[in-house]
């Protein structure tokens, strides 16, 4: 049986990801790109993605 204080702090966590984030651009070669804005995640992520595919986190994109 799990202890209320993890299941809501999973709900909690769950609904921030729910808050489009600025994902972090970085250059490499004269090209951009994008990273998960969250460093643990630091999933890869492009303008065609609205979440990230490693944890999920909606992103935010100045202009599609």
């Amino acid at each position: 049986m799990m202890d209320n204080r993890v299941i809501e702090e999973r709900i909690i966590n769950a609904l921030r990801q729910q808050e489009p984030m600025e994902p972090r651009k970085q250059e490499l070669g004269g090209g951009f790109y994008y990273k998960c804005h969250w460093l643990s995640c630091d999933g890869d992520v492009n303008k065609f993605m609205d979440f990230c595919p490693k944890c999920g986190q909606r992103i935010l994109w100045e202009s599609k």
